[in-house]
């Protein structure tokens, strides 16, 4: 069983997530990045991260920021959910080492089938990926 870190402020659509994920995925939920974050860097390491981009006390985009720029964390696939449809968002997460970015509001299956991609790939770290001549 996969272990998921779900990052999200909007009550209705953790419980939705929890339900989704949760019959094949041990889930943690979390409300916001900070408390994440926290939560991270006390030696828990989930298989994947789904992450809501618009967040308070620490966003999608700097938690993903802090993420890969760590050393035991850099490696885990983080998923992004947001609403927030400005292309320069998904571009910078998607550079950042995003695994994919979903748009809400979302089918449940298309997350599940998502979910279940990214943990069956081997993520590429965008940090290490350097030109060597």
């Amino acid at each position: 069983m996969k272990k998921i870190l779900v990052i999200e402020d909007d009550e209705p659509l953790r419980w939705l997530l929890e339900r989704i994920l949760g019959t094949k995925h041990q889930i943690t939920i979390m409300n916001n990045g900070l408390d994440a974050m926290n939560w991270l860097l006390n030696d828990n390491l989930p298989d994947l991260i789904i992450s809501d981009l618009n967040m308070p006390s620490l966003g999608g985009i700097e938690l993903l920021q802090k993420i890969r720029f760590s050393g035991i964390l850099r490696g885990i696939p983080v998923v992004i959910l947001s609403g927030d449809a400005n292309p320069a968002k998904k571009k910078i997460c998607m550079e950042l080492g995003a695994a994919r970015y979903i748009m809400k509001p979302f089918e449940p299956n298309f997350v599940l089938k998502e979910v279940q991609d990214v943990l069956q790939t081997k993520v590429s770290d965008p940090i290490l990926k350097v030109q060597v001549d």
